[in-house]
């Protein structure tokens, strides 16, 4: 049995910040997207009675996991560093959505054994940096951002098999769009 009205439930607990994000961070709305969208089906499906295949079970506990965990820590953010200022949230989209991906990179890495110490530190310390912009409402650009993704990209060039869960969840819609959402 999936936890279909904890989903909803979450959804709904959580409505007025998944509609700033959906109209006005759309950024941080790619990011949750395609899990949503995946949800959403899996819901659909029991909401019509469908058995739910085991697979769609896995799907959808990690998608949920996933979704609750990284919108926790954009709750944190808007909370706490931004004392739910809705444009500090949109001003930083780029910043989260960073920590957000190296949280998940560092996941991913984890659970394939390629997570090196040296690897656990730099993405620790490129973290911290970015964490430290939102703490202190730094400015940023476009350029301190691509030279964070180089320095990450240098450490990751050889892991061609490693996907971010957003990522795995891109795929997944690519394929229920080719033989169920039609």
């Amino acid at each position: 049995m999936i936890p279909t009205k904890d989903y909803q439930s979450y959804l709904k607990a959580n409505s007025t910040l998944f509609d700033l994000i959906d109209n006005h961070a759309p950024i941080l709305h790619d990011r949750f997207h395609d899990v949503i969208v995946v949800l959403n089906f899996i819901c659909s499906l029991e909401e019509q009675n469908e058995i739910i295949e085991e697979e769609y079970e896995v799907i959808f506990e990690s998608g949920f996991s996933y979704l609750h965990e990284q919108l926790e820590t954009i709750k944190i953010y808007y909370k706490n560093y931004f004392r739910e200022n809705d444009e500090d949230l949109i001003k930083y989209q780029t910043v989260i959505n960073y920590i957000l991906f190296l949280d998940d990179l560092t996941e991913a890495l984890s659970e394939k054994n390629m997570l090196s110490d040296e690897v656990n530190n730099v993405f620790t310390e490129l973290g911290k940096k970015l964490e430290n912009i939102l703490i202190n409402k730094e400015k940023f650009n476009d350029e301190d951002i691509d030279n964070i993704n180089a320095t990450v990209d240098s450490y990751i060039s050889h892991t061609d098999d490693v996907f971010t869960t957003d990522y795995i969840f891109s795929l997944i819609v690519d394929e229920l769009e080719k033989y169920v959402l039609k």
